[in-house]
């Protein structure tokens, strides 16, 4: 029977199969060890604290609260984690699966449609429950629900047309708007039935129309 000993060193493992600099997530850790050793949640949490806790200040180093990781050994000591690796954990790629991408203010200037530089980076996440939006300051992210749920089949889609909708109303400066977007339809091979289509269930009519504009512009 797998017992307290086989917990420690299953978590133990986990940790060392990853690199220096990748965020370990308490809550991550948590679900591998229900599925491992299926056992309930509240106890897979405090056996996940327990163990972390002890590994703490030799193995690992806390970022904050649930959020761990094996520091980098450089010229200078030990490199602090990046705290875009923490956003990527948490709000765009779950054990390698897509949950989310960057949209707004941070997106349109990223693409070079605006000079305006914004104060924090915009996530849409699968991970985002309920509505509006929520700042997390520590990482210096926005975080928003997607119109629809996020996979690797429909992430470019949306970004595009997260662009073209720009409910933030960000000011858009670049002389040719409708030709950088239409490279970026290009260079990922978008479909626009598939934009339409995706454009159809969930956006509004404006967004229709200027997505047809893109087309006619840019000859799609």
């Amino acid at each position: 029977m797998k017992n307290e000993n086989g917990y420690g060193h299953f978590i133990l493992r986990y940790i060392e199969q990853t690199p220096p600099g990748i965020p370990i997530l308490t809550e991550e850790i948590v679900d591998l060890l229900i599925e491992e050793f299926q056992i309930d949640k509240d106890r897979a949490k405090k056996i996940v604290n327990t163990n972390l806790n002890r590994l703490k200040g030799n193995v690992i180093a806390s970022f904050k609260k649930g959020i761990y990781y094996k520091p980098k050994i450089t010229a200078f000591g030990k490199a602090p984690l990046n705290p875009s690796q923490v956003t990527t954990k948490m709000f765009l790629k779950d054990r390698g699966e897509i949950i989310g991408y960057e949209t707004g203010a941070s997106l349109i200037q990223r693409w070079g449609l605006t000079t305006q530089i914004p104060k924090y980076r915009y996530i849409a996440t699968n991970k985002f429950i309920g509505n509006g939006k929520r700042v997390v300051e520590d990482l210096k992210v926005v975080i928003r629900k997607p119109r629809m749920r996020v996979t690797k089949d429909n992430v470019l889609y949306l970004q595009l047309i997260d662009v073209l909708e720009n409910k933030d109303n960000v000011k858009i400066d670049a002389h040719h708007p409708y030709q950088i977007m239409s490279e970026h339809i290009e260079k990922n091979h978008l479909d626009y039935g598939k934009l339409i289509a995706i454009v159809n269930k969930g956006y509004s009519k404006e967004v229709l129309l200027r997505l047809s504009e893109l087309a006619a512009e840019t000859k799609l």
